[in-house]
């Protein structure tokens, strides 16, 4: 980090705060615990989740007797609280005075911290912590590492502007992301919308140019009456079966079959980038589903309903056990038929049709009874190319707000680099210039604070010598 900014000093925190650890009592005697009342307690899993800054308990509370029974010590309220493992740095600040087991190291701060500003500067140091710790089996940062744990800080006045504007900073950082999430709903809402169009006949009315058209009331909703209601079973090609894929695939072949699983399926499409690869003769005994190009893929276990299209470039692949190969026939475009089995109803009825077994599980047979509108090919290519403009221009809008999202994460880490710079509000050594007046200085903070310790610590020093004297 750069050099310090003026009027402020460095530290470790085992020099301005106290350094607390925490206790468990034995977990087998209920006595130890209450729900209600006794002292509020916290293990690093209350912490798991918790996105706020102020804590008042955990899951449980401490009876008296179980306080007394471990090393568990009572903080105070202001006390800033971190996990010391598994993991390290979740961080939180007692609004009440509470305990810890033995996953955490807290400190209370002396006068020269705020409880705050400590809060942001563990936040900001948290990569640094981990390699501070050790262990084998998981890491752990001791008490006395966390004594080592540098600190820079500026007079107080000024730890509690850098505080203001750093929590002003991140109010709007999560502000934005919470628009841009709710527009990610939105689209999502789009995109149903627009499979539902598809769906009903309204996206191509227009192109249909039908006045006064007749709707039939013979499917799952009103359609065109052009349109019809056919299973699934209809619509495969005469010449070849639907079928599962393979059973036992066996390890991955860096120069095998390219296989595709249920993971590889995503938004209508097959992510071609890391997909497994088999040994070539396990692939060639499911003959049925080595796949040609233009099948119809549906997901049959753990994850129901996802749908894509085989590309030609995956011409000779295989799939795994979990996915149905549809080979459709020239009644019906694939396209089409992926909108239709996209659509919110039709990916309901596929999920109320799965059975749990082991894992969720939608049976091929059943598949193959799922009825869907079939409007004439000409209409559906009509459809298939409207649809899919719409659906990606919502695209288009939603990878540029993953983009800003992704670049959001950053966000937080740059402003807690600027405030722990003096970049990000004005120093108190600059404002005392200004205003001609004198201010004390994060040194001479420091100073007198060391200075105020040496007579404790000499009485402490000359209480063992006597200790020891006497045990002569």
């Amino acid at each position: 980090m750069e050099e310090l900014p003026e009027g402020w000093a460095e530290a470790t925190l085992g020099e301005v705060a106290q350094v607390v650890g925490g206790g468990t009592p034995r977990t087998s005697d209920a006595s130890n615990f209450q729900s209600s009342g006794g002292t509020p307690w916290l293990t690093p899993a209350d912490l798991s989740g918790f996105r706020g800054k102020l804590i008042s308990r955990g899951a449980r509370n401490l009876s008296k007797k179980g306080l007394q029974s471990c090393s568990a010590k009572l903080l105070p309220a202001g006390s800033v609280l971190m996990s010391s493992r598994a993991p390290i740095g979740y961080l939180a600040i007692a609004s009440n005075p509470i305990a810890t087991n033995q996953g955490f190291k807290s400190f209370v701060c002396s006068e020269a911290l705020t409880p705050d500003y400590l809060f942001y500067w563990l936040t900001f140091m948290r990569p640094r912590l981990e390699d501070m710790a050790s262990g084998t089996t998981f890491l752990e940062l001791s008490g006395s590492r966390a004594k080592e744990i540098p600190v820079r800080f500026p007079p107080l006045a000024e730890q509690k502007r850098i505080v203001e504007k750093v929590e002003a900073l991140l109010a709007q950082v999560q502000a934005a992301r919470d628009r841009l999430e709710r527009v990610q709903q939105i689209l999502k809402r789009f995109r149903q919308a627009v499979l539902a169009a598809g769906c009903s006949g309204e996206l191509t009315a227009s192109w249909r140019n039908e006045p006064g058209e007749m709707l039939s009331e013979e499917g799952d909703w009103p359609t065109p009456s052009t349109w019809e209601w056919l299973p699934l079973s209809e619509l495969l090609d005469p010449k070849r079966k639907a079928a599962y894929g393979v059973l036992q695939p066996g390890p991955h072949v860096p120069d095998g079959v390219a296989f595709i699983r249920v993971g590889d399926l995503e938004q209508g499409t097959v992510l071609e980038t890391s997909l497994k690869r088999i040994e070539p003769r396990i692939a060639a005994r499911y003959p049925r589903t080595r796949l040609r190009g233009g099948e119809l893929l549906v997901s049959l276990v753990g994850t129901i309903g996802r749908v894509a299209i085989v590309p030609p470039a995956l011409v000779g692949a295989n799939v795994a056990r979990a996915l149905a190969v549809l080979p459709l026939s020239q009644r019906v475009l694939p396209a089409f038929a992926r909108i239709a089995l996209s659509y919110s109803p039709k990916a309901s009825e596929l999920e109320t049709l799965a059975r749990e077994v082991a894992r969720k599980t939608l049976n091929l047979g059943l598949l193959k009874e799922v009825r869907i509108p079939v409007p004439p090919v000409p209409e559906q290519e009509e459809l298939v190319r409207q649809a899919n403009e719409l659906v990606s221009f919502a695209r288009t809008v939603e990878a540029r707000i993953r983009a800003v999202i992704a670049l959001s994460t950053s966000a937080a880490p740059s402003i807690l680099s600027k405030a722990f710079a003096g970049e990000l509000v004005p120093t108190e050594a600059l404002l005392a210039r200004a205003e001609e007046r004198n201010f004390e200085s994060g040194e001479e903070l420091l100073a007198r604070l060391r200075a105020s310790r040496e007579p404790a610590a000499a009485a402490r020093a000359a209480g063992r010598g006597r200790k020891a004297r006497k045990g002569a």
